[in-house]
């Protein structure tokens, strides 16, 4: 994965992008743009497009309709984590949280900021049920349609490793 998809992939619009593909598996540019309604369509296709060129899209299939090109899109693999892609995304964080807190007058607890860690002692199934149960938690999140008091919210889950056994 290059620092060009991750930086494009930590992108918030191209966020909800991913995490909507991800939750239907394959879909239409169409459909992505019913269920992403408030992004505009145009700002929404560019985005497609440049996460199909970064290689974080897939395009399954693409027909003619009406004077343009339907894409069928899913998420493309990815292949396995380097340290320096981690690195990359975790520095994009570092970034977003420094851009914060160099506002004028930042409110980390009105805007409902945390950061939390915790160490469990679970095997590999457990520990793979505890992130579908996660996933599924914020999947009935993802697709809202957005209301008047609302806003975007990014959460991110890391799981890190463990260098030394208790």
């Amino acid at each position: 994965m290059s620092n060009k998809r991750i930086a494009v992939s930590m992108k918030p619009n191209c966020q909800r992008i991913l995490t909507t593909v991800y939750s239907k598996e394959i879909l239409t540019t169409k459909e992505l743009a019913s269920i992403l309604s408030d992004i505009p369509q145009a700002t929404l296709y560019r985005y497609v497009r440049l996460l199909i060129e970064v290689g974080a899209l897939e395009v399954v299939k693409e027909e003619q309709k009406r004077g343009g090109i339907e894409r069928t899109i899913k998420l493309a693999k990815s292949p396995k984590g380097t340290f320096d892609e981690i690195s990359t995304a975790i520095m994009y964080l570092h970034d977003s949280f420094r851009k914060y807190f160099e506002q004028e007058q930042p409110e980390p607890i009105k805007d409902l900021l945390a950061v939390s860690g915790v160490s469990l002692m679970l095997d590999d199934e457990e520990y793979l049920n505890l992130l579908g149960e996660i996933n599924k938690l914020i999947e009935s999140a993802i697709n809202k349609e957005k209301k008047e008091n609302q806003k975007q919210r990014n959460l991110y889950v890391i799981s890190a490793p463990v260098l030394e056994e208790l």
